[in-house]
């Protein structure tokens, strides 16, 4: 599941090492997820997790990395 939520922000991570802004992917990726957690609050049998906010951070920066590093 982990690796689930790391590869479900990667795409964020690809395009923002694509429009050279690679070190924006963690963070941009991290307010999303918080984004997506915070409206867990009010659905119904969901709790939110701080995990999936860092996997998504995490999933985003290494997509940015290797993208970064296959471009250039």
């Amino acid at each position: 599941e982990a690796l689930s939520r790391m590869l479900a922000f990667a795409p964020f991570g690809i395009l923002l090492a694509a429009w050279d802004r690679p070190r924006f992917a963690p963070g941009i990726a991290g307010v999303l997820a918080f984004g997506l957690e915070a409206g867990q609050l009010f659905v119904a049998g969901r709790t939110p997790g701080t995990t999936d906010i860092v996997l998504a951070a995490v999933g985003a920066g290494i997509a940015a990395a290797v993208t970064r590093r296959v471009l250039h």
